[in-house]
């Protein structure tokens, strides 16, 4: 059997691991999105298929779903690919899931509103058996907008059902498949097909085993009616106790029926996925698909469509290319007349995920998938020439804080014209030069085919690498929570949290919450002028010390616990209104060596006790100490006064009404 071997397969589970850990309930997973592919040799001769068409983002980006104001709880994440459907009445449901399913609803996909209500709450049944663990809405169809089915992606957690050496996140004993569940009433409800584990649709031939994992059937393309009037999609496999990795092609001419798929076996779609517990003496090896084109998809599994306009199938999602002798990560596609051959994958974009991105990168992102509003289809399974490209993006600060966004790309037939459409930019940057202490910084700024960008505003930001840290505001907005009362601001060192066991310290000025439309701060003691007076340490309080401010004739609040040392204090208890905006600053300097030791909190309280909290991770900021417009030609020239001995310096271009941001970290000598 081909198969993709991964090699960074443990630096991207820890990447999740971390996630979890930081989560509120302690013990969310998210859907793993790609992994390090490392193409292997081919096993059967390549299928010419000489079409290509590029893909440009022709357009700035769009947030669909932020996750600080829309969010209705913490765990209110787009965590697979959206999909969307229209109902009966013509209004579109999008869905980003996670394992309490919610969707947007509108009109159309240009005007959603997130809606708080449930559309299926996972199980968690502890028998694996059932496959009815943590269930994500993965893939819903429907061709009358009565009844929607609806591909599951469900995760069975051994760790925690006390099936597993580990009652932490321990991912070999993480056990995948896929399961089907059916809307009577247009997608306002979801329930299982059938009794569980009757709804059973795919999965591999092996029963759960602790320690073997994670292994099993996850994270499905949307659900495609292809021209034979048959419906498709892909998924991705993760092997029984081993690191390969490969996608199966599954078809149905019955949504209705969990076991009507079939996958492609090489010869037709003849295999038929078993489960271990009903058919324990089946031959495993007669129940494995067929890699679909591995060394062209390389597992893009998150987005199967039908173009119109070029009558090709479009594959897209996450994976690596090597271009130009440099393993390159973003987001590709492929074309396809048959479903079966692919082209090889061309990169749509290069963009950091999860497991590459370093302090200072653009934001990474993932689950990307193409929605065409005006897509004829129920199910949105079509697209012409004009798309969007839809995307989570992982904000930084919060370990939940995502948001859905979206961008314009548009198909064409070559490459010069995309080039000439395409919005998106790059910076490059020559080594920098220090003089009698000044650092000069010189670069330009193109469109990522090479096209200068004139007139254009590049900031130098500076980042402190060792020392006391510089003083910047941490902030939190959003919306409050309905049921909320009463809000706290605190914070945490070495408690709380999977936090990094080092020296934990920082410097507190001041606090502020305001509310609505209101400048009032709702923070009494906001400058630790009564000292400690309104707070409540514990854990390691005795650490927290007020001091005179170094920074005016004031206050400042400074905590240091050092590794091993633990310390906590709610700072400031208020009355709050539920449903209204909100936006809380601390005011703090945090040394370069304390990233990740702790946390500032902001928390939401109701009737019942705590309803949310919100977490600002301690890390270094990025802080302007200088801009400059770009020449003619795109090249500018900045300089500073910065130390650079131990700063990091990036050059960054924020975008504008048509093009896209970009940044990139200068070379210092």
């Amino acid at each position: 059997m081909k198969t993709i071997h991964v090699e960074g397969r443990l630096l991207l589970l820890l990447v999740f691991i971390l996630s979890a850990c930081n989560s509120p309930d302690g013990d969310v997973v998210t859907p793993d999105q790609t992994n390090n592919v490392t193409p292997s040799a081919p096993t059967d001769a390549p299928t010419e298929i000489p079409f290509q068409a590029t893909i440009a983002v022709i357009g700035p980006e769009e947030i669909v779903y932020d996750w600080s104001y829309d969010a209705c709880d913490p765990e209110d994440i787009p965590d697979l690919p959206a999909r969307a459907f229209r109902d009966a009445d013509g209004q579109v449901h999008l869905i980003a899931a996670h394992i309490r399913s919610r969707a947007s609803v509108g009109p159309d996909l240009n005007h959603l509103t997130h809606q708080c209500d449930i559309l299926m709450n996972s199980d968690h049944d502890g028998d694996p058996s059932h496959f009815n663990d943590n269930e994500w809405i993965a893939a819903p169809y429907t061709e009358d907008g009565e009844t929607v089915y609806a591909i599951v992606h469900n995760e069975y957690h051994g760790w925690e059902h006390k099936n597993c050496d580990s009652e932490t996140v321990d991912f070999s004993c993480w056990y995948n498949n896929l399961t089907l569940a059916v809307s009577h009433d247009g997608g306002k409800t979801f329930e299982d097909a059938a009794p569980p584990p009757e709804h059973f649709v795919a999965g591999l031939p092996y029963p759960y085993e602790a320690g073997a994992g994670p292994y099993g059937t996850l994270e499905p393309s949307n659900i495609l009616k292809a021209k034979d009037d048959f419906y498709y999609q892909v998924t991705r496999v993760d092997d029984y106790n081993s690191d390969d990795q490969w996608l199966c092609l599954n078809r149905t001419d019955n949504l209705a029926d969990p076991t009507s798929w079939r996958a492609w076996d090489g010869q037709g779609f003849n295999m038929q996925y078993v489960s271990p517990y009903e058919q324990p003496d089946a031959d495993p090896t007669q129940h494995l698909c067929k890699p679909l084109s591995p060394e062209e998809t390389g597992l893009m599994s998150q987005s199967l469509t039908y173009n119109t306009t070029l009558d090709r199938y479009v594959l897209l999602g996450i994976s690596a290319d090597s271009i130009n002798g440099r393993e390159v990560w973003g987001i590709y596609y492929s074309f396809s007349e048959d479903l079966i051959h692919w082209t090889h994958r061309q990169l749509l974009w290069e963009r950091e995920l999860s497991w590459t991105y370093q302090p200072g990168d653009e934001q990474p992102i993932g689950y990307p998938t193409l929605i065409d509003p005006d897509s004829p289809s129920m199910s949105f399974d079509t697209i012409d020439d004009q798309v969007y490209l839809y995307y989570t993006k992982f904000n930084q600060g919060s370990p939940l804080d995502r948001d859905l966004v979206r961008v314009p790309v548009e198909f064409f037939d070559t490459q010069a014209e995309a080039q000439a459409a395409d919005t998106r930019t790059k910076l490059d940057l020559q080594p920098a030069t220090v003089t009698d202490g000044n650092v000069s910084i010189s670069g330009r700024l193109t469109t990522i085919y090479g096209t200068p960008l004139a007139d254009k505003t590049v900031d130098l930001l500076a980042t402190q690498n060792e020392g006391v840290g510089d003083y910047f505001e941490y902030q939190l907005s959003g919306k409050i929570p309905a049921d909320a009362t009463r809000a706290i601001l605190g914070y945490r060192n070495h408690i709380e949290c999977d936090c990094t066991d080092a020296d934990s310290e920082f410097w507190l000025y001041n606090m502020s919450f305001k509310m609505g439309e209101s400048e009032d701060n709702l923070v009494p003691n906001p400058t630790f002028a009564n000292g400690l007076s309104g707070s409540n340490l514990w854990n390691g309080g005795d650490l927290a010390q007020v001091e005179s401010s170094d920074r005016d004739n004031g206050s400042m609040l400074h905590v240091r616990a050092e590794a091993g040392q633990t310390s906590a204090g709610d700072l400031a208890s208020f009355s709050v209104t539920g449903g209204e905006t909100y936006a809380a600053t601390f005011g703090a300097r945090v040394p370069p060596a304390s990233k990740g030791t702790g946390f500032f909190v902001l928390v939401f309280l109701g009737d019942s006790g705590e309803l949310v909290r919100y977490p600002i991770t301690f890390y270094s900021p990025a802080l302007p100490v200088g801009n400059v417009e770009t020449g003619e030609d795109g090249n500018f020239e900045i300089a500073s006064s910065v130390p650079v001995e131990n700063s990091s310096l990036q050059a960054v271009f924020s975008g504008d009404e048509r093009y896209l941001s970009s940044r990139i970290t200068a070379t210092l000598p």
